[in-house]
């Protein structure tokens, strides 16, 4: 069926994740966590900083989602940083989409700087671009938040919050708030909701403790808590 490019947990609200990483539902490298020291939406936002190996080095915070040939996106995000720890000399945060094949081949990649030693401190400010239309053989898009650290390893760290990945072509439908998980209940086949999103906001598990179907062959809806964090189905 027809999905929309929507990444998880874009107001990083729910973390630590299942797999142990800082922020549910994204990978990392690096230097990377969550803060309410500079936000923009809810009680989180992200942050990145130099991984101060010596050299020059990138810490990145990344998601894959679902994507399909001829596909244009509009990301919004808001980013900043503190007159505490700004981020200084050649340091900079960028966005980067790279379209991927169904081997995980990079077919193409958009970048652009988010965040210097130039950009206000104390303050969140939104970025926004159209991005161009996936190539041909696209079945995913990965998007990543990146800081860029040179040999001179300068300090500082870049906050992210309230980021959107909108489909804008075609145009996005009902379903854009659920991942691809599924389940078989009643001779259907459901989607699975994995987001943290309306109604509510809430956040949305696809784990089979929240969601699953029996071996009698019932339906299972579950609230659990991970750490700190409710989930729900």
């Amino acid at each position: 069926g027809d999905l929309d490019c929507i990444p998880d947990n874009p107001s990083f609200e729910i973390g630590p994740g299942e797999g142990g990483e800082p922020i549910a539902a994204w990978s990392d490298d690096g230097a990377v966590g969550r803060s309410t020291g500079l936000r923009s939406h809810g009680s989180w936002a992200a942050w990145l900083a130099g991984p101060s190996t010596g050299g020059p080095g990138i810490s990145r915070l990344l998601e894959t989602v679902e994507c399909f040939p001829g596909w244009r996106h509009r990301f919004s995000v808001d980013v900043g940083h503190r007159g505490a720890d700004p981020v200084v000399g050649a340091a900079r945060l960028a966005f980067v989409a790279s379209w991927l094949d169904s081997s995980g081949t990079v077919l193409e990649v958009s970048s652009m700087i988010l965040l210097n030693q130039e950009s206000p401190t104390d303050e969140m400010s939104t970025v926004e671009e159209l991005l161009p239309a996936a190539p041909s053989g696209t079945t995913r898009v990965r998007l990543e938040f990146v800081f860029i650290q040179t040999k001179a390893q300068e300090s500082g760290r870049a906050y992210v919050d309230a980021f959107e990945f909108a489909r804008v072509d075609p145009g996005v439908n009902q379903w854009g708030d659920f991942g691809g998980a599924t389940l078989e209940f009643s001779d259907r086949i459901w989607r699975v909701k994995s987001a943290y999103t309306g109604p509510g906001p809430n956040a949305f598990s696809p784990s089979a403790s929240n969601a699953t179907v029996r071996p009698d062959g019932s339906l299972r809806l579950a609230i659990t808590r991970v750490g700190d964090q409710w989930r729900c189905s």
